[in-house]
């Protein structure tokens, strides 16, 4: 006589997005697409005579991952800013300030995403150091991340007077689409600079820095007037900030890492028949 048993097997993984992300901008350039698909940071789009959130839905992201070199094939939808820029409506704009993204010395941070420059002058590919931040935080204080054909600058400044900035640089870099990520990490009181997932630099922050500062969150350009901006020539795909000192795996081009804010759940069942002869 023989009796089949079956045991069945449920295997479930779910990878979750990071509770730590506070905003995430695909950056689709097949569509306008600055709204924020974590939270409500939505952006505006400045440029060209452009002024208006009107631009409809984010669209399917691109969840390809890093291939260095090759990213330009496997990630082909950044946007490519010359004339135009996104920024947050009343983040610099005194008592309606938003401090989220502003430069804290106790509130470590991260802000990453992909770039390729096309112009030799260093313009901004992302920061809240803006001229308009003078309502809140004075002229330039804050950070920004800026990039050309030669490398990035990671700025920083938290002090009420002037002199007390730094600035954490990457080096020479090869002109295609790199991965940057920028880290304030308000514990060990130091900014660093990765390309690539790679540590390019670090630097302490001043001790001269005392206060809070920031202005309005600017993607693609640095505003340096009222109606003067420097505009960023280049691509950039897929920024996101996150409140928290991310290590290099839990980047976007990480290894375990999942461009969020999507949470990816795989469901696997399988049987196994026992077969025991009596």
């Amino acid at each position: 006589m023989k009796k089949v048993y079956f045991l069945i097997i449920i295997l479930s993984a779910v990878m979750s997005v990071d509770a730590a992300t506070i905003a995430y901008w695909e950056l689709d350039g097949t569509a306008w697409n600055g709204l924020d698909s974590v939270g409500s940071y939505n952006l505006t789009e400045v440029g060209n005579g452009i002024d208006s959130t009107s631009r409809g839905t984010i669209t399917a992201p691109d969840l390809s991952l890093w291939d260095g070199a090759n990213d330009s094939l496997t990630n082909p939808k950044a946007t490519f800013f010359s004339s135009t820029a996104y920024y947050l409506p009343n983040s610099g704009d005194g008592a309606l300030h938003d401090s989220t993204f502003d430069l804290a010395l106790d509130k470590s941070f991260t802000v990453e995403g992909w770039f390729k420059p096309s112009q030799a002058s260093s313009r901004y590919i992302v920061g809240v150091r803006q001229a308009d931040s003078s309502v809140y935080g004075g002229n330039y204080k804050g950070w920004s991340v800026a990039g050309n054909t030669s490398g990035l600058t990671f700025y920083l400044d938290g002090a009420a007077g002037a002199g007390n900035g730094i600035s954490v640089t990457s080096g020479a870099i090869t002109n295609d689409i790199h991965h940057f990520a920028a880290v304030w990490d308000a514990t060990a009181y130091k900014a660093m600079l990765y390309v690539d997932g790679i540590l390019k630099n670090e630097v302490a922050g001043s001790a001269n820095w005392t206060l809070h500062r920031g202005g309005s969150l600017m993607i693609g350009a640095r505003k340096t007037a009222e109606t003067t901006y420097e505009y960023y020539t280049g691509a950039i795909d897929e920024i996101r900030f996150s409140d928290v000192v991310l290590a290099p795996e839990n980047f976007l081009n990480g290894s375990v890492s999942v461009p969020e804010p999507f949470t990816v759940a795989l469901l696997a069942i399988g049987s196994l028949a026992l077969i025991k002869k009596k």
